[in-house]
């Protein structure tokens, strides 16, 4: 494109049309078309980092979905005030990873605080959530698991409360390739895998995936699959990062891709910022569409992480990081609509197709 067209030219609407497969629309829902009201309105703790009232106000006003992020700050414990997340990041709802043996004692941590917690197993519960203030909690599984002796024990871990699953982390293990190896498939039990998860309701995701298996998962899959945090290798070299046919494969189910606040994985050397994270966003845009991107902190509620190789800069290193990233990305010419769909409704969109 042209160095002289402005900001705003370049991210008309018109832009994002990328053309797609028949799943990529399907259940699209927009809570504010549906008529939903807020619970309380919440700001952020610092005016100084968000300095435009119209990124809090949408962030007051929207539903916010986070890919993966532990709902507890760095050595501390989970906020317990109702709307209190809410309040500090913006966040309503997110995925959090859990051991498979702490899956039915979290839940029911969940459930034992329904004035303030909501454990969500349906998209219902997502929207429930959102309209009475509470923090939705999703539960996710990416590791530590064994299934050579057969299936049952998802079904169970299903039934705990388990709504996502990642076959592979680092290695190859019984289901297919992870990070450390492009060229292992999915494998026949990760096929079985796939298939089970796609009956109960259990979103497929593939963040850690090595190349072959996901693009494996992504021709098989009859519905979206995610990569909920991952960002792109183009812009950061690095195994944990996914290629331009991995990100076109995942976008072509109708799934999202959720750009990841680790430093490691944004740069290549200092603290990444807040504008670093909208440069991968706004990448992911152009590659793959405006419907299939949205955000994952993979980190704890206040940015911080469990080594300091993963921490980026302030401006991402804090609760108010989703807030300067709204604030970069309308800075490089994104509209609100388009905030609405990346922080919220593109994850919501597949959440109402499979957590059913």
């Amino acid at each position: 494109m042209g160095g002289t067209m402005s900001r705003d030219k370049r991210f008309g609407s018109a832009m994002f049309d990328v053309p797609i497969s028949r799943r990529q629309f399907l259940a699209a829902t927009s809570l504010a078309a549906a008529g939903c009201v807020c619970g309380p309105i919440y700001g952020f703790v610092d005016d100084s980092t968000v300095s435009q009232q119209r990124v809090k106000d949408f962030f007051e006003n929207n539903l916010v979905i986070d890919g993966v992020v532990q709902p507890a700050p760095k050595g501390g414990t989970m906020p317990v005030e109702p709307g209190e997340i809410k309040r500090l990041t913006g966040i309503n709802t997110a995925f959090m990873t859990i051991t498979p043996a702490r899956i039915a004692e979290f839940a029911k941590t969940v459930d034992d605080r329904p004035d303030r917690f909501l454990l969500t197993r349906t998209a219902d519960d997502i929207d429930e959530a959102y309209r009475t203030g509470r923090y939705g909690v999703g539960l996710y599984v990416q590791k530590d698991f064994n299934l050579t002796d057969g299936l049952d024990q998802l079904q169970t871990w299903y039934e705990q409360g388990l709504r996502a699953f990642q076959p592979t982390y680092s290695e190859v293990n019984e289901l297919g390739g992870g990070s450390l190896d492009d060229k292992a498939p999915l494998t026949p039990l990760g096929r079985d895998t796939l298939r089970l998860c796609e009956d109960l309701g259990i979103v497929f995701d593939v963040s850690h995936c090595g190349k072959r298996t996901t693009l494996d998962v992504a021709k098989l899959a009859r519905k979206p699959i995610t990569a909920n945090h991952c960002n792109a290798e183009v812009r950061r070299r690095s195994t944990r990062n996914k290629s331009d046919a991995e990100l076109r494969a995942i976008a072509g189910t109708g799934g999202v891709v959720g750009v990841m606040a680790i430093n490691c994985f944004l740069v290549t050397e200092g603290k990444a910022t807040a504008d670093d994270f909208a440069g991968h966003v706004e990448y992911l845009v152009r590659r793959i569409g405006m419907n299939h991107v949205g955000v994952s902190s993979d980190s704890m509620l206040d940015g911080l992480n469990k080594a300091d190789i993963y921490e980026c800069g302030p401006s991402l290193r804090c609760y108010e990081r989703w807030g300067n990233v709204a604030e970069a990305l309308l800075g490089r010419g994104f509209k609100e609509d388009h905030l609405a769909k990346i922080f919220g409704q593109n994850f919501k969109r597949v959440y109402d197709e499979i957590l059913i």
